[in-house]
């Protein structure tokens, strides 16, 4: 019996596929073969048939990146980090396929679009969290809105003391690090009923599977391969946000990119927003541009990395882009990273205060080399509805290491 086709499915083919699918893509190829239809398979698994379909087309998709696509004559599976870049084909006069040229390489387009296919794989799989509100002590102010800040924290990066005159440092360890700091935090800071989480890029140190930036090609020094390192990135940022969710009735969530994960941030912030999509009191940015805002009373709040605008072009930047809220608030705050270290930019009364934040992170071997290093830590920043900053907490690297005897 032929094989039917609907949805430009062969199904005689559709498990060949399965090496390339996430466990939620392979379950939908397996089904739809079963029933030979996808239409059925949708039924069956209580999905829309356009969710099975766009499961599918993942899946093939990813395959035909890694030089699979048997529908088109094309049997040359790639190393893994490799994609597709040309198949040239050569067929004979009966429309039979002679030879054959693929050309391979790892570059960036092909990794870009693997991760954005993986982002939509990996929200089928991802878990809904359903959490409760908090019972706040009649302490907690609704006219405070704590703010915590953490700028450039690199995780994946690896040093050694030996080498940059810092800390031997790792994944595991700059894990155990931001829980302690966020438990001393979070104990520090007043009782307010909302925080703002504000992660300002550059929380991955690698995100691809070269471990280089992707401008200037710079070999990174890395201790976990980008793919166990995503796993990393995931747990210990849904722990932070649980340990907020905690305390505060309204968590707002903020993935900012940075030079260093760009594209991570988004894979971030488009998992986080699925994940809680059915929490209340978990809100996440869903901003698609480098610039972020928060409007709290008369508080206007931005965050950018700090890589694509010089610190002396924000303010106008921002106040470009987000005219209204200029309109609306009497006060105007920025957050920046990058640079790893403190400094105020915009003097006071100035249409927008400009600060740049330093990380609990310490320096890898290219800063040591030149020299360069700041005090390491970071801050809660309480903001009144009416009066703007109130009160800052800044908790230090080495304020937290008693957590780690």
């Amino acid at each position: 019996m032929a094989a039917r086709k609907d949805y430009n499915i062969d199904y005689d083919l559709l498990l060949t596929y399965i090496p390339y699918g996430t466990e939620f893509e392979q379950q939908v190829a397996r089904v739809s073969h079963q029933h030979n239809s996808m239409r059925a398979a949708a039924r069956e698994l209580g999905i829309d048939p356009k969710t099975a379909s766009r499961a599918i087309e993942r899946m093939k998709n990813k395959a035909a990146k890694h030089g699979y696509s048997p529908e088109y004559d094309v049997n040359h599976p790639t190393p893994g980090g490799y994609g597709v870049k040309g198949v040239s084909s050569l067929y004979d006069d009966q429309g039979q396929l002679k030879l054959q040229w693929v050309k391979t390489a790892a570059d960036r387009d092909t990794q870009y679009e693997m991760m954005l296919a993986a982002i939509e794989g990996l929200k089928d799989d991802l878990p809904v969290y359903s959490i409760k509100k908090p019972k706040l002590p009649e302490s907690a102010r609704a006219d405070l809105l704590n703010t915590y800040v953490l700028s450039d924290y690199h995780l994946g990066l690896v040093t050694y003391e030996l080498l940059t005159h810092g800390e031997d440092w790792n994944t595991e360890k700059a894990e155990e690090v931001l829980y302690n700091w966020f438990t001393e935090a979070i104990e520090s800071s007043p009782d307010a009923r909302q925080c703002l989480f504000i992660q300002l890029g550059d929380f991955m140190h690698i995100e691809n599977a070269t471990g280089t930036t992707e401008k200037s090609g710079h070999i990174l020094d890395h201790d976990l391969p980008t793919d166990m390192l995503i796993r990393v990135a995931i747990r210990s940022l849904h722990n932070v946000v649980h340990m907020l969710a905690q305390k505060y009735e309204h968590v707002h969530v903020m993935m900012v990119d940075g030079n260093h994960d760009g594209t991570a941030a988004k894979w971030l912030q488009e998992m986080f927003m699925y994940a809680y999509k059915d929490v209340e009191h978990i809100t996440v940015d869903d901003n698609k541009t480098p610039y972020y805002k928060y409007i709290f009373g008369d508080n206007s709040i931005f965050a950018h990395h700090g890589h694509i605008r010089s610190v002396g072009q924000l303010g106008n930047t921002i106040a470009g882009f987000y005219r209204d809220a200029f309109g609306k608030t009497k006060r105007s705050y920025c957050h920046l990273g990058h640079f790893h270290h403190k400094r105020f930019v915009a003097e006071e009364g100035s249409i927008i205060e400009v600060e740049q934040h330093r990380t609990l992170s310490p320096r890898d071997r290219y800063a040591a080399s030149r020299a360069l290093g700041a005090e390491r830590s970071s801050s809660v920043i309480t903001y009144h509805k009416e009066f703007g900053e109130v009160r800052r907490t800044t908790v230090s690297r080495d304020m937290i290491r008693s957590y780690e005897q």
